[in-house]
């Protein structure tokens, strides 16, 4: 630990601790895989199918896995030596990927000569070349171009690199010497003016104002101020009272467009507070957010950090404002659609396809390397190009059925499974608040804010069929968790909102949401709503035709006088 005079209080730094007996184990296994990758990339030289870049860039990342697990699983709280780690087992990959080539060249008898190798790594940059994986006819006439010593630094730099930069910040993240585990991280919202004030009174120790901004009620929609809390997993059970709690507090602008691990550090915003102490006399007023503290201080305590309501009587209104209803649905009716099974089976459909995809590209260049060998080669005899043009005449097949649904549709045949099951299932509800044979419902699924870019099975929070009702003017959900009956005024913001994913050359796929909010006593209420179809890459036209059509039916309820 260490004092910041910024704000008055001690930050978490790692102790530099390393757990030799759990860290040593990972460190041979992070060895052995750094040598079976070095394996793959020489075989994949040899094959003629070692693409330049792309191959240590996968052998990167896979290696950097491997460094996230050895030092969360080792317990290692010391970032130079888990970067170190990071750095030697990058260096054995990319050199063990040119020893292996040395000795399978100049033979295994030379295997111990080491001061052959950097002689061996001259000759191959003077000797390999590289080739567009796409050229025509023509252009293999042409003399291919060798290998310079700037790839080869590149290449080395992406290998050694990234997990270098994994080891360190995974070993960066907060530990709790005492019970010897990794913490665990909760998020609360604020409104994004409110992020200096979280500051001040973590700054001031002010429990007062802490538990006056913790007490109102929680905001949700992005931008915003974004409060983190982190604890010890013995904690949160009850287990042990000393543990050390940390804060921080980001000013959150956007949300990742990409699915990552930590929402919070990959957020794009700037971070005012990291990771400060949290004293005992603040837990009352963060149980307000964090209910999780409430066991360790007492429901009074909790009671007594909520803030006094003042009561104005001119801002009392004659009559009151309307309602929303929103209640889960009640057993055992409720939770039988969206179950873990479904969402595996959900994403083991995209997987086949992707497999479908890649496993048609291998068979397809297989039958290609059968059909047509190279020039140094002896030609392949009628059998051989016969069996050859059928592995890519399958492989093509398979790959293009794949591709196709990829990029049209990942997920329609699970969708329309999906529809049969929730009508299946809601037809057999008494008080269903929406048809499932009514035409003009759509089949929607909420998907929190904070779930955006979360790694999870699916984003979705509940998935169901909304109805928007012109004559009661109200918006009515039925979903597999909740249902809803909104009053259209008590709606006070209707809006499409855009997140952009995977964006490459061809544009990215944008998913529209028509996010409603509705104030409620306690909190302000937001359901980010998207149709439960039409996924693929090239449907963004139809995913915004279809919020804006959505967005203007429920609009049309706020609006006071007579419907047509």
């Amino acid at each position: 630990m260490s004092a910041n005079l910024s704000v008055g209080r001690a930050h978490y730094r790692p102790s530099g601790r390393i757990n030799l007996v759990r860290f040593i184990p990972w460190l041979f296994l992070a060895g052995a895989t750094a040598g079976v990758l070095a394996l793959l990339m020489h075989l994949a030289f040899r094959g003629g199918v070692y693409l330049v870049v792309l191959v240590p860039i996968a052998v990167a990342f896979a290696l950097a896995g491997v460094m996230l697990l050895a030092v969360a699983q080792g317990h290692c709280r010391n970032p130079w030596l888990a970067g170190a780690v990071g750095l030697l087992a990058g260096l054995v990959t990319y050199l063990g990927y040119f020893y292996i080539g040395m000795v399978a060249d100049v033979g295994a008898e030379e295997a111990g000569n080491f001061g052959l190798l950097p002689r061996y790594i001259r000759f191959r940059m003077a000797t390999q070349v590289v080739q567009d994986v796409g050229r025509s006819h023509d252009d293999e006439k042409k003399p291919a171009k060798p290998m310079n010593w700037f790839t080869l630094a590149f290449e080395a730099g992406i290998i050694l690199g990234i997990p270098t930069v994994a080891g360190l910040r995974r070993a960066r993240k907060p530990y709790c010497e005492g019970c010897q585990q990794w913490m665990k991280r909760s998020l609360t919202y604020f409104p994004p003016d409110k992020a200096g004030q979280l500051c001040e009174a973590l700054a001031s120790h002010s429990a007062r104002t802490l538990g006056a901004l913790c007490g109102a009620p929680e905001f949700t929609p992005v931008p915003s101020a974004t409060l983190a809390l982190e604890y010890c997993p013995a904690f949160q059970k009850g287990d042990k009272e000393d543990c050390l709690l940390f804060a921080s507090v980001k000013n959150v602008t956007s949300i990742p467009g990409a699915v990552v691990h930590d929402t919070f550090e990959r957020s794009k915003g700037k971070i005012l507070l990291l990771r400060a102490q949290v004293e005992r006399d603040e837990l009352p007023p963060l149980a307000l957010r964090f209910p999780m503290l409430e066991p360790h201080v007492g429901g009074a305590a909790v009671a007594a950090a909520r803030p006094a309501e003042e009561e104005d009587a001119s801002l009392a209104k004659s009559e009151p404002a309307p309602a929303a209803d929103i209640r889960e649905v009640e057993s055992p009716f409720g939770r039988k659609v969206f179950t873990l099974k479904t969402k595996l089976f959900l994403n083991a459909l995209p997987l086949v396809m992707l497999l479908a995809f890649v496993g048609g590209f291998l068979l397809a260049l297989w039958g290609a390397s059968m059909a047509f060998p190279g020039r140094n080669a002896s030609p392949a005899t009628p059998d051989a190009k016969s069996l050859g043009l059928a592995l890519i005449a399958v492989g093509g097949l398979c790959g293009g059925v794949g591709a196709a649904f990829a990029l049209i549709e990942p997920g329609g045949p699970g969708n329309r499974w999906l529809r049969k099951r929730v009508d299946r299932e809601f037809s057999q509800r008494p008080n269903c608040l929406v048809d499932p044979r009514d035409l003009e419902a759509h089949f929607v699924q909420i998907v929190p804010k904070t779930n955006w870019g979360k790694v999870k099975l699916d984003d979705a929070r509940d998935i169901g069929l909304l109805r928007v009702d012109r004559g009661r003017r109200e918006l009515l959900f039925e979903g597999d968790c909740e249902r809803w009956r909104i009053p259209g005024a008590a709606i006070n913001y209707c809006e499409i909102e855009e997140r952009m994913i995977a964006q490459d050359k061809l544009g990215g796929t944008t998913y529209c949401y028509v996010v409603v909010r509705v104030e409620r006593p306690g909190e302000i209420w937001e359901a980010p709503i998207r149709e439960r179809a039409n996924a693929g890459k090239f449907k963004n036209r139809r995913r915004r035709a279809n919020a804006e059509k959505l967005c203007q039916e429920i609009k049309g309820i706020q609006k006071q006088g007579p419907s047509f």
